[in-house]
């Protein structure tokens, strides 16, 4: 793969540190971006350490920045989503479907088990 020419933007994030067994990020980098020859500035990830309300305004500033838009929303090439026991995606769950209006990139959410932000 031409790894130099990819670039990965998160969809979610819990609200840890990567370290944390429950970071997205920390388990992406250990099983598949450790082991490959990317850029470090080809990771664009959510810094689940930091305050979720601040981060959502950086990443999507970040997003806002780097990626073209189409019908003034963001364009990615792909997109890779998983789904949730519960039917949620993207860390929107079923009790938090007002997200889905937003006009925002980026938001903060709560896991309704967990109680913990994403």
């Amino acid at each position: 793969m031409p790894w130099a020419s990819i670039n990965f933007y998160y969809v979610d994030e819990r609200c840890v540190d990567p370290g944390n067994s429950e970071s997205n990020y920390g388990m992406s980098f250990h099983t598949l971006f450790s082991k490959i020859q990317i850029p470090p500035e080809n990771i664009h990830r959510i810094r689940g350490e930091e305050d979720s309300v601040i981060e959502s305004l950086r990443y999507s500033a970040e997003i806002d920045t780097l990626i073209p838009k189409e019908n003034n929303l963001p364009r990615f090439d792909m997109i890779l989503l998983g789904l949730g026991e519960d039917g949620h995606t993207a860390s929107i769950f079923p009790d938090q479907m007002n997200l889905l209006q937003s006009d925002k990139i980026c938001e903060s959410s709560v896991h309704p088990k967990a109680g913990r932000e994403e």
